[in-house]
């Protein structure tokens, strides 16, 4: 119920997952400024709540002006019947990928979703890159390795259904560099610097 109320206001419940716990957000599409999806912010930062109550609480305030196409969110959000999200995003999942590749000398096989993890992480950095105009995404983003490491990525792993499959000789070895690694230590670390929790 809750994919069908999203696609008729085009808003959408999301969760991430942080060390420091589970929490909501909301994106959407913002007619004022175009077609591409908005998280809900302070202009500054992707605001996150611990609840759905708190969430609907913070949209259903007339106060909070700042609220992206203010007038449907709240209609959508007051039809909303359940807690499911309609994305996640899972941060921790993605630093643990990381120590864990970092610590294996041999990367031969690894798991899809780990693969297809970081595939989100580089998606939801983009959109949080062209929302808030944050230069130090995009001068990560935008690096030749990072590049590559995402083409290979996406070759590698979004056609494929099955759990584990054997990487590119390419991605094996990006997967391996300590450059790379780093650099998207760094991007998780810019990302989680973009968020704000509500309390």
């Amino acid at each position: 119920m809750n994919n069908n109320i999203s696609e008729k206001y085009r808003k959408y419940l999301i969760k991430v997952f942080l060390s420091s716990g589970e929490y909501l957000t909301v994106s959407g599409i913002d007619p004022q400024i175009g077609d591409d999806d908005v998280f809900l912010s302070d202009n500054k930062k992707v605001l996150l709540f611990s609840s759905l109550e708190e969430l609907k609480i913070y949209l259903c305030d007339l106060n909070n002006d700042q609220i992206f196409d203010s007038n449907i969110i709240r209609k959508w959000i007051k039809e909303l019947d359940n807690k499911e999200p309609y994305a996640e995003y899972n941060f921790i999942d993605q630093e643990r990928v990381l120590k864990k590749w970092s610590n294996s000398p041999e990367i031969n096989e690894t798991n899809n979703q780990e693969l297809k993890g970081f595939l989100d992480v580089m998606g939801f950095a983009q959109d949080l890159m062209n929302q808030f105009s944050n230069e130090e995404i995009k001068t990560i983003l935008e690096l030749e390795e990072i590049d590559k490491f995402y083409d290979s990525l996406y070759d590698s792993c979004v056609w494929i259904s099955d759990d584990t499959f054997k990487l590119s000789r390419d991605l094996s070895n990006n997967l391996k560099s300590d450059f790379l690694a780093g650099k998207l230590k760094d991007l998780l670390r810019e990302i989680s610097l973009m968020f704000l929790i509500v309390k």
